[in-house]
């Protein structure tokens, strides 16, 4: 499992023919392109692939696709994340099956969901599949924050599932914004690390493409 959290991993665009439909053949160039290069996991489905645009169909086909042409070289970590439960489940049970390594799942963007509701939804999606799940906390896209208590909780009771702590996040603004953001990963890796975990440091750190000062 840990594999799939060393080194770099690159979320990989989605390209496009121009009358909309996904090209694939550009996706294997691109895949290829990045394995040959020495990444540690291929992202595919996931923000930077452009996966609120893509049809349930085309996101589960194009999960197929990366799996198929990395060719087991390095992990495939496969974004389902939905502001729907049930979608999220469904898309995650289909990555599995498609052959996917991990999965990437936002918090439930709009909804604006309670603490609760965001441990109750990732809950649900622990307890549908066996794969690791990789929770993706991104606040300035979605609305909601996963706070320190809840994400601890999640990566105490399941040990399919972790934190990752976006750029996102990081590149929000002001260097106060950023001061909270390490304020809050600090916390929970203080947690993790001492309320009788086994999981001590199963977090993940995106880190911006260029430097931010």
């Amino acid at each position: 499992i840990m594999a799939i959290f060393t080194g770099a991993g690159v979320a990989i665009v989605t390209p496009f023919h121009a009358d909309g439909s996904v090209n694939y053949n550009k996706l294997e160039e691109l895949i290829n392109c990045k394995c040959d290069n020495g990444t540690d996991c291929i992202v595919i489905c996931g923000t930077t692939g452009e996966s609120a645009t893509l049809s349930e169909s085309e996101h589960v086909e194009c999960i197929r696709k990366a799996v198929e042409f990395t060719k087991g070289r390095v992990p495939v970590v496969a974004g389902t994340g939905s502001n729907s439960t049930q979608t999220a489940i469904e898309l995650s049970k289909e990555a599995v099956d498609a052959g996917a390594d991990g999965l990437l799942v936002v918090t439930p963007y709009y909804n604006k969901a309670t603490q609760k509701g965001l441990y109750e939804h990732y809950k649900a999606i622990a307890e549908a599949v066996n794969v690791p799940i990789i929770m993706y906390n991104v606040q300035s896209r979605t609305g909601v924050n996963l706070l320190p208590d809840t994400a601890v909780a999640l990566g105490k009771e399941f040990v399919n599932i972790y934190l990752n702590l976006s750029n996102a996040a990081w590149n929000a603004g002001t260097p106060w914004k950023r001061n909270q953001v390490m304020i809050h990963l600090r916390q929970i890796m203080w947690d993790m690390d001492n309320k009788d975990s086994k999981r001590a440091g199963t977090f993940i750190y995106e880190l911006p493409a260029t430097p931010t000062l």
